[in-house]
């Protein structure tokens, strides 16, 4: 991974972990808190500065040990906005390119990280993200009806590092103002009409946030492992595909079409074995899935 240079990490480990129950980034993962997977991911990554925003109780245990390891420390705030801004504020004016990153995040790759930070620098800012699998719906204000299904093709879901050139970012943080909280940075933006750029993820960047989490963090964890022991020499992929014979659709197999009255119903050719050639490919190099490019 080559990091634009003047580039910095702002990682936000400050919150309470209410919906867990206790503090998400300190629980173990694999042999180690959690908070240690995602610094890891970005210490020694070439970036000119990095920061870790924790809470006032943290920052008074481990600020000293978190500051030998090279990185600033800040005080969290109350709000995920009021987090980031004190992390902003522990920047050097060197700083060009900012990466902000959620502590509980531990599976973030390098690869996402560099190309989302190459992104911000042609674009201003651009985020993470990954199609939705599951269909969405809209509820009732009392949360007891189903009131409509927006299309999941226009819709992604989000992750971090999100990342922002310096300038927009501080005029996010200001445009915010202190008494309001966002879910990210990226949305102060898009109300002041900046877009920013999509970066196709891997949906191994969970969040952990539920104790499902932890179970699902610890199975991608594990695979990561078994990943960098394994033989570079050679890799195995497995792929398949599956599509309904209908009427009036032509039958095109391994890119030969053949004469037949019926064809794989599908909104694209429907050829299986291309497809599962491609999505043993894909897996073989550990790049997801067809439907990830292709959805």
């Amino acid at each position: 991974m080559k990091v634009p240079e003047h580039s910095a990490v702002i990682l936000l480990a400050g919150g309470l972990g209410k919906r867990m129950g206790r503090e998400k980034q300190y629980l173990e993962l694999a042999g180690k808190p959690m908070l240690e997977w995602s610094a890891e991911a970005f210490s020694g990554a070439g970036f000119a500065e990095l920061v870790v925003v924790l809470t006032a109780e943290n920052l008074a245990r481990r600020g000293r040990e978190w500051e030998a390891r090279g990185f600033r420390t800040a005080p969290a705030g109350p709000t995920r906005m009021a987090s980031l801004r004190s992390g902003f504020a522990a920047l050097s004016k060197s700083v060009k390119l900012v990466a902000v990153h959620d502590g509980a995040r531990p599976l973030v790759s390098r690869r996402v990280t560099a190309e989302t930070l190459r992104s911000a620098l042609k674009h201003g800012a651009a985020v993470p993200a990954v199609p939705l699998k599951d269909t969405v719906k809209r509820v009732s204000a009392d949360g007891a009806f189903f009131e409509g299904t927006p299309d999941r093709a226009g819709l992604m879901a989000v992750q971090t590092p999100q990342c922002y050139r310096r300038e927009l970012l501080e005029r996010a943080l200001e445009a915010a103002g202190p008494g309001k909280d966002y879910s990210d940075e990226s949305q102060v933006l898009e109300k002041l009409g900046i877009k920013p750029a999509v970066v196709l993820s891997d949906y191994r960047n969970i969040k952990v946030t539920t104790p499902e989490d932890i179970v699902i963090a610890e199975a991608f964890m594990k695979e990561k492992k078994t990943e960098k022991i394994s033989s570079p020499a050679m890799r195995f992929g497995f792929g398949y595909d599956i599509h309904r014979l209908v009427e009036g659709r032509a039958l095109v197999l391994g890119g030969v079409k053949i004469d037949h009255p019926k064809g794989m119903l599908g909104h694209s050719d429907g050829d299986v074995v291309l497809h599962a050639i491609c999505d043993a490919l894909l897996g073989s190099v550990a790049a997801g899935e067809i439907g990830i490019y292709f959805p």
